[in-house]
């Protein structure tokens, strides 16, 4: 999807997840367009993803920025899937601004 779709799939996706499920953003948009997303998900569901650096060659170990209510909850569960994540910010959209400093 590009980023330009990333709001639209948010919102389609947001009806779709059930209470305790999460919706994992890694789309690199502007700060703003993911906290605008966020406002479709029960609270605390939508997770704001800042991937740090080219996935290849890194793969599963690309450096993760976890931002989001619920973000510190979330970071050890992606590591426990043998990601390299890591909890970021408690408000989403702060991470992807982290990001985007150039």
């Amino acid at each position: 999807m590009t980023a330009g779709e990333a709001l639209k799939v948010a919102q389609q996706a947001a009806a779709l997840l059930q209470p305790g499920q999460y919706f994992l953003d890694l789309n690199s948009v502007a700060p703003e367009t993911k906290r605008q997303a966020a406002e479709h998900f029960l609270p605390g569901a939508y997770i704001d993803v800042a991937v740090m650096a080219p996935v290849p060659p890194a793969r599963l170990q690309t450096p993760l920025l976890i931002g989001g209510p619920q973000a510190e909850a979330i970071a050890p569960r992606l590591q426990g899937l043998g990601l390299n994540a890591r909890y970021g910010a408690s408000t989403v959209g702060q991470v992807s601004a982290i990001k985007n400093v150039p």
